[in-house]
């Protein structure tokens, strides 16, 4: 059988590179022949985020299937944001925002879907935390609110997040011929997943490097999907650390290593 190729990379920040270090990593893109790459989130910042995606699609030339970070959003808003990833695909098709109930067929039995996803609070001890993110400052829905408004922002936003994939989930999952989910989204679903240091995120910084709410969707809405040998691949990003767990069976949730100013394939996926 003839695998194909897909390549996986998150928090790549291009807002952080110079165009030489772009080159290189384009060049190691091209000298893969994947059928694909995924981004799971902090591509750029707003005032750039498209022109960026734009330069590496036409360098690489193959399709790129993204969500968004929390970065993706700085000196903006995260709807006015969105709503120009929904215009943008229609000029430029091979740059698809996962997160409209989209479902990539990657192969036969095998599809791709995402979301942005965030980190709603509920992991650690938010309460009792001091940790200050720039998203406080430099994103227009989490600007000028108190730490409890904050809060019932943060739930709503992955909520949000969380309805959507489930909606998706639902109707993949109707499809007898799928045997494996890959699930594209930034913050870990999963307090198990926000790895830092090779370790767990601590109490203080979990509520804003995880999620519980997408993490219990997809486990949830998957359960009878996976009781039948069924698959299930979360990819996901935002720490900067990587690490792997397993929240059930036949899940596995992957979080991928970064470094600013550096943007490298995490993994390659052999699907």
């Amino acid at each position: 059988m003839n695998h194909k190729k897909y390549l996986w990379c998150s928090d790549i920040h291009l807002n952080c590179i110079r165009s030489h270090v772009l080159d290189y990593f384009c060049n190691y893109i091209n000298k893969q022949k994947a059928q694909g790459l995924i981004i799971t989130g902090d591509i750029s910042e707003a005032n750039n985020v498209f022109y960026d995606l734009l330069e590496l699609e036409q360098k690489i030339k193959i399709p790129i299937y993204y969500v968004f970070g929390n970065h993706d959003f700085y000196c903006s808003s995260i709807k006015r944001v969105r709503r120009t990833a929904a215009s943008f695909h229609l000029t430029n098709s091979n740059c698809i925002h996962l997160g409209s109930n989209d479902v990539i067929n990657l192969n036969q039995n095998t599809v791709l879907i995402g979301d942005d996803g965030w980190y709603d609070g509920l992991n650690g001890d938010y309460n009792n935390s001091d940790v200050q993110l720039n998203d406080f400052f430099y994103i227009d829905e989490l600007s000028h609110l108190s730490k409890f408004e904050r809060k019932k922002v943060l739930e709503s936003l992955t909520q949000d997040s969380a309805d959507r994939l489930n909606e998706t989930l639902k109707a993949v999952i109707k499809d007898s011929k799928v045997k494996k989910i890959i699930i594209a989204t930034h913050v870990p679903p999963f307090h198990g997943a926000a790895w830092y240091n090779d370790c767990i995120s601590e109490p203080f910084y979990a509520p804003f490097f995880s999620n519980r709410i997408i993490g219990e969707t997809i486990m949830n809405t998957t359960k009878e999907f996976r009781e039948n040998d069924g698959k299930i691949q979360i990819l996901c990003g935002h720490t900067h650390w990587s690490g792997k767990m397993y929240p059930g069976m036949n899940a596995e949730c992957l979080t991928a290593s970064a470094e600013y100013g550096n943007p490298r394939i995490y993994l390659t996926l052999e699907i």
